[in-house]
């Protein structure tokens, strides 16, 4: 008989420390693994950044390299008068500006203020209204603005980019 009672009182130690473990995990006591679909949202999202990325060192870098990188990047290219007072501290604004909204540095994703969906639309954006370069910069750099074909790949890298982010976040 209290051999019995000593088996009960244990099986009933044992629930009462399991429901309180999971009542202690439902409440966010500890810390827990993310729902599975949470997971693969996030494998999926590192893989099209390192496809989206792959494409961009394949068919875009060296366009960005060319006519982005001395405002959108650490590798300036300054011209000559970048060294005359006040108009070197306005270039070095315009450029601490400029790798704030994106700094392709690091290939893609970019950093900046925005999400990788953000600057593919960004990128789309200033195309379709030829923001960028600004007009000052395209006077003083002759052959700074893309050509058509440049204008194109660009595109058709940041669609494709945010089809694949889109079909993982609808």
């Amino acid at each position: 008989m209290r051999k019995q009672r000593v088996l009960a009182f244990t099986f009933l130690t044992i629930l009462v420390v399991q429901k309180l473990s999971s009542s202690a995990l439902a409440h966010g006591n500890h810390h827990h693994e993310p729902p599975v679909e949470s997971k693969l949202q996030s494998d999926a999202l590192k893989t099209s950044l390192v496809k989206i990325n792959a494409t961009y060192i394949a068919q875009v870098r060296s366009i960005f390299l060319a006519k982005c990188f001395d405002c959108h990047s650490n590798q300036n290219r300054f011209p000559w008068y970048h060294k005359v007072p006040g108009i070197k501290q306005w270039l070095d604004d315009d450029v601490a500006e400029g790798k704030e909204h994106i700094n392709m540095s690091h290939d893609f994703p970019f950093q900046g203020h925005g999400s990788p969906q953000d600057d593919l639309e960004a990128i789309q954006e200033s195309l379709t209204k030829k923001t960028m370069p600004p007009f000052f910069y395209r006077l003083m750099h002759r052959g700074s603005a893309l050509t058509q074909d440049e204008q194109e790949t660009v595109f058709q890298w940041a669609e494709q980019g945010l089809k694949m982010l889109k079909d993982i976040h609808p």
